[in-house]
């Protein structure tokens, strides 16, 4: 364990193509081993290190208070993410224009 300076979190932010989760769980890790790093500087770190603008969002609108909240909210978060993506894959709305096609025929039948 070392002392704990913004900058050592800072230091790695989120790589191109590193998933929410594995950032989560790396930034995790840098964060338990500094010594005396306040929470307010690791919402900072965290907030600078990232690239997905809605959980920049998110943890703006939940206002953490501890690392644990932070890390709670960036956790859940990425599991809603990993949700979508197995749901969208391809990244387009066929999943939505399917959904409106259902509901549109479903709409047509008589009762």
């Amino acid at each position: 364990m070392r002392l704990g300076y913004s900058w050592n979190l800072r230091s790695g932010g989120q790589k191109p193509n590193e998933s929410l989760r594995d950032f989560i769980k790396h930034f995790s890790m840098k964060c338990t081993e500094l010594l005396k790093i306040t929470n307010s500087n690791v919402l900072g770190a965290f907030i600078t290190s990232i690239t997905c603008k809605e959980l920049v969002h998110e943890v703006g609108c939940k206002t953490p208070i501890s690392t644990s909240q932070l890390l709670d909210i960036a956790a859940n978060f990425a599991s809603g993410e990993e949700a979508v993506g197995a749901i969208f894959s391809d990244g387009s709305t066929k999943g939505k224009q399917k959904v409106e096609a259902t509901e549109a025929s479903g709409s047509q039948d008589p009762k």
